[in-house]
Parts: structure tokens; sequence; C-alpha cells
């Protein structure tokens, strides 16, 4: 006997808890329908291929990364922003180890695309605050500006490495401490 789902949401909280265990690779249609308790064409019903649901989990853990922890921009200092932006990949990586590594490579032809336009959209997002926060620093502005540097290259460039350090297990200081030096 099936369990009937209140949502398309509560399918996709199950795929989040299923990719949390056991990873990006074991997310399938059966393999959900087997943790929702519910028929293969119950999960059909919402997500008409994998790669929809693969689409849709990636953004729900986006979502989650991010916009479940709030920044204050406005209120923020571009380091404070940093150090949030840190704190929300750390966290993101602890709940979902291979999420930023290896999510891109389980979608297939136009859903490559679709799950690189969702990470570009929240990356963007988060670019526009922490560019918005640097804007803000009148002297670390002023050292870009005397060494040539534009400010969107220099946030990319920031955001890029932070995520490669952390991704890479390797510590985020430097990076830190040379952004402290320009200012």
């Amino acid at each position: 006997m099936y369990k009937k789902l209140e949502s398309k949401e509560d399918i996709l909280l199950e795929a989040i808890d299923l990719v949390k265990t056991k990873g990006f690779k074991e997310l399938s249609i059966r393999c959900l329908a087997s943790q929702c308790n519910v028929s293969v064409g119950t999960i059909y019903n919402y997500f008409p291929s994998k790669q929809e649901l693969l689409v849709e989990t990636v953004e729900m853990i986006w979502r989650k990364v991010f916009h479940n922890q709030v920044c204050d921009y406005e209120n923020s200092s571009f380091f404070e922003v940093l150090a949030w932006f840190e704190t929300c990949i750390r966290k993101g990586i602890r709940e979902f180890p291979d999420f930023l590594s290896k999510h891109n490579q389980y979608f297939s032809g136009k859903e490559v695309q679709a799950g690189k336009k969702q990470m570009s959209e929240y990356f963007v997002h988060m670019q526009r605050g922490i560019l918005f926060s640097l804007q803000k620093e009148e002297r670390l502005c002023k050292s870009l500006k005397s060494q040539n540097i534009n400010e969107k290259e220099f946030i990319d460039y920031v955001v890029w490495s932070l995520i490669d350090c952390i991704t890479n297990k390797r510590s985020t200081d430097v990076l830190f401490k040379m952004i402290h030096a320009m200012n």
C-alpha cells in the first residue's frame, strides 16, 4: 500500500535526503520511489525524467545552502559578507559532500546547461551582494582602481578562489590576508 504524498516539495525533500545519505549517483526515480514508499508512476507524475528530478533537486539544494542563511548586505562589511559566503559553502559541502564538485557530471544533454544555469544564477545573485558590500569599502576600491583591477572581476576571482580552497580542503587564510593587505 502506497502513502499519498502531500506535494512535489515533499518528494524533493526525500530526494535531498537521498542525496545527503547516498550521493547524487544514487538518485534515481526508482530509488526515490522506494524511499518515498510510493509507486514509480507517482514520481513520474511530478518528474517526467531523471534529469528533471536532478535539476529540481539541485535547485532546492542551492536554496538550502544559500537562502536559508540570510546575509545582510546593507549592514555588513565586505569581510563579513565573504565570511558569510564561506560559511554557506562549508555548510553546503558538509551536508552534501559531492555537491559543488560533482553535481554537473550527473546531468546529460540539455540538463547540463540547466544545471549550470542554476549554479550561475545563484552565484550571480551572491556576487551582486558581495560586490555591493565591496563598493562600501572605499580604501579597498581605491586600491583595486589604482592597480587597474575591475571590481566585478575581483569578486569573481575571490568567489572562485574561496570555493577552490574549500573544495580542495585548503585554508582560506592566505586569500583573506591578501585582501586585507590591499585594504
